[in-house]
């Protein structure tokens, strides 16, 4: 092979890339589906137990449904490969996380449902601008062949 075919099939590589990035298509609800089942795992504290773990593990069982679908989709590309994809979902995971715990403790340490359901707001919020967000690198990514 000499460079010009390397050259050629680079060039058919990035351009399969930026097609697969413009072919996957997200259905408009995707985003708030996954945020209300992040939420609901914040407000599944609220519910009186047992029924608590029934809730919980219905929002679980809708992630896992959703993670099921999209990674069945015609073109799927895994956006933890190189670039901010992976440093942004580190990031919204620690944030979650933290919104979580404070949760926990507002309502077993305080008692507190208003801050509960505040902070399940600010989950809904911060899962819906991280998923939009996601979304938007990795297509930028994938359009500029990385």
């Amino acid at each position: 092979m000499d460079s010009d075919q390397a050259k050629n099939i680079l060039g058919e590589m990035g351009a399969m890339s930026r097609s697969s990035a413009a072919q996957l298509k997200n259905p408009w609800w995707q985003a708030p589906l996954l945020s209300v089942a992040l939420a609901g795992l914040v407000l599944a504290q609220l519910v009186p137990s047992p029924w608590n773990a029934g809730v919980a593990l219905a929002c679980f069982a809708v992630t896992f449904l959703e993670l099921i679908r999209y990674t069945r989709q015609p073109v799927w590309v895994s956006g933890w490969r190189r670039g901010w994809t992976l440093p942004l979902s580190i990031a919204f995971l620690v944030a979650y996380l933290a919104l979580y715990a404070a949760s926990y403790r507002a309502w077993h340490e305080g008692g507190n449902a208003a801050l509960v359901v505040a902070l399940a707001g600010g989950v809904f919020i911060l899962t819906l601008g991280y998923s939009v967000l996601w979304m938007r690198v990795w297509r930028a990514e994938m359009a500029r062949g990385h």
